[in-house]
């Protein structure tokens, strides 16, 4: 990424990511004064998948919230409703991908589709040695 764009470190960007872990560390190191930001229709399936609907609902408001005690509200009801789910949030950094909490600017932005569409477009050219991968593209 930082070949690709250079200015990359130098500007106000955000990247919004699916958590992965070699992302995360790639950020902090090659782009370290990026802004990161986890996909929140990622996090919002990882929710429904675990604790259902009616908790991702609640989870899908606490990304736009904007002040800290209205936050704060609706995670104590996930808190009431399900002691498990509001664990499992409280453990992901608020402030990568909620809007009261996050330091950069996501413009409202909360979704990685520019990465997913990528992806889905490179997915047959994965296996290509990096030199061929990027002559393909």
């Amino acid at each position: 990424m930082v070949i690709l764009i250079p200015e990359i470190n130098d500007i106000n960007i955000c990247i919004i990511s699916d958590r992965e872990k070699g992302l995360i560390k790639a950020i902090q190191l090659y782009a370290p004064n990026a802004y990161e930001a986890f996909c929140c229709v990622h996090l919002k399936k990882n929710i429904k998948d675990k604790f259902g609907e009616e908790i991702k609902e609640l989870f899908s408001k606490l990304i736009f919230i904007e002040k800290e005690e209205n936050f704060n509200k609706i995670l104590e009801k996930i808190k009431i409703k399900n002691i498990n789910a509001f664990n499992y949030i409280k453990n992901i950094p608020s402030e990568y991908w909620s809007n009261y909490n996050f330091i950069g600017k996501r413009y409202d932005y909360i979704l990685s589709n520019l990465a997913e569409i990528s992806n889905s477009i490179l997915i047959k050219l994965r296996e290509y040695p990096i030199i061929q991968l990027l002559n393909s593209i």
